[in-house]
């Protein structure tokens, strides 16, 4: 939410929420298809600025987006919405769905 106040890029949440689980096994994928491509893995838990870890700890990111963490993503958007930082086209983007 911090990014999209500041530098207007979003990933709308019904986007978020549909394609988060496809990001498991991402580091696999790079290394057996792009086995030359260097990776490598920002943690940004608790928007910490993204703190560079080694493949193997990402490894370990659990991607299972279930009901609980639905709801906790759904109150965060909707605590900035209320907020009054966001523009109307901010607040539009965030929420809108995939297909217009």
């Amino acid at each position: 939410m911090e990014r999209l106040i500041a530098t207007n890029r979003v990933i709308p949440y019904p986007t978020y929420v549909a394609f988060f689980p496809y990001y498991q096994g991402r580091i696999e994928h790079f290394e057996q298809n792009y086995p030359d491509m260097p990776v490598y893995c920002l943690d940004n838990s608790h928007n910490n600025g993204g703190r560079l870890v080694t493949t193997d700890e990402a490894r370990q990111w659990d991607y299972t987006m279930d009901a609980t963490l639905q709801n906790k993503l759904y109150t965060i958007m909707w605590t900035y919405i209320l907020s009054g930082k966001m523009t109307d086209d901010q607040i539009y983007a965030v929420q809108k769905p995939e297909r217009m």
